[in-house]
């Protein structure tokens, strides 16, 4: 289905084709029993908060998930045929808030570079568009289809705090922008996700679990290839250190469990 179609949200979210596709792919049936894996673990703190972040909201897919399992989501999302799918999606959903902006450790606009529309590539990080556009770094795949870029609107996750409350859940998943995004929060959710891929983006995974530590110093951390909590028990950030060292793991989903600081 080409995604740049004026008919493409009609044509893959309405009711019918959204029901194929989770038949054939059972993508969103996975992704809720993978974030229901930690996020409704008995033994977490606060679990009667049901607000999530879904930073990168990209076509709202995990947002949905995160809905079904009784979440409120606030949905960062800067590029605008991604904008277009969520307002289709759920604008009438009141337990989803929109917000058409980037996050960043400083409020402010940046550039976007597109990809193309609603690709999952498109990234405010000129890193990322570097390694994809170098044959010799490129092992994905995946080619990163200039487009062009535009300027686009920053909040903060303390913004966010400030504005929604402390959420129990962030998602990130931002293309090679993570470290910015963790850097600019002062507060402590229960759960933290992020994306990264390594080599190309260890010193910048290393800042990541170095800031989240410091928010609780007590934070456990695991992590999934596939959107299945791998390690069968949670590692201490220097563990997790050593596992984004493994010269075998070249890409991970991170999951971080903020302890209170008294436990």
């Amino acid at each position: 289905m080409v995604t740049n179609s004026a008919f493409y949200n009609f044509l893959r979210y309405s009711a019918v084709s959204n029901s194929i596709v989770e038949l054939l792919t059972g993508k969103t049936t996975k992704c809720k029993k993978f974030y229901a894996s930690f996020l409704l673990d008995e033994g977490a703190r606060n679990k009667d908060n049901r607000l999530a972040f879904d930073i990168g909201a990209n076509k709202g897919n995990k947002t949905a998930a995160l809905l079904d399992l009784g979440f409120s989501v606030i949905d960062l999302e800067p590029e605008k045929k991604s904008l277009s799918t969520l307002s289709w999606r759920f604008a009438k959903d009141k337990r989803v808030t929109i917000i058409d902006k980037g996050v960043s450790d400083q409020p402010g606009v940046t550039s976007i570079f597109i990809s193309g529309p609603r690709s999952g590539l498109n990234t405010m990080s000129s890193k990322w568009v570097d390694v994809l556009k170098n044959p010799a770094a490129n092992r994905w795949g995946k080619k990163f289809n200039y487009q062009g870029s535009y300027e686009v609107s920053l909040t903060t996750l303390d913004e966010l705090v400030t504005q929604f409350g402390i959420p129990y859940f962030i998602k990130i998943d931002v293309e090679g922008y993570e470290h910015k995004v963790i850097k600019g929060l002062h507060h402590q959710p229960a759960f933290i996700s992020f994306e990264t891929n390594l080599p190309e983006f260890l010193e910048e995974t290393i800042e990541c679990i170095r800031h989240i530590s410091t928010l609780s110093p007590n934070t456990i951390f695991n992590y999934s290839f596939t959107e299945a909590l791998v390690s069968e028990h949670w590692l201490s950030a220097e563990e997790m250190l050593v596992k984004i060292n493994d010269p075998a793991i070249r890409y991970m989903e991170i999951i971080c469990k903020l302890e209170p600081n008294n436990a």
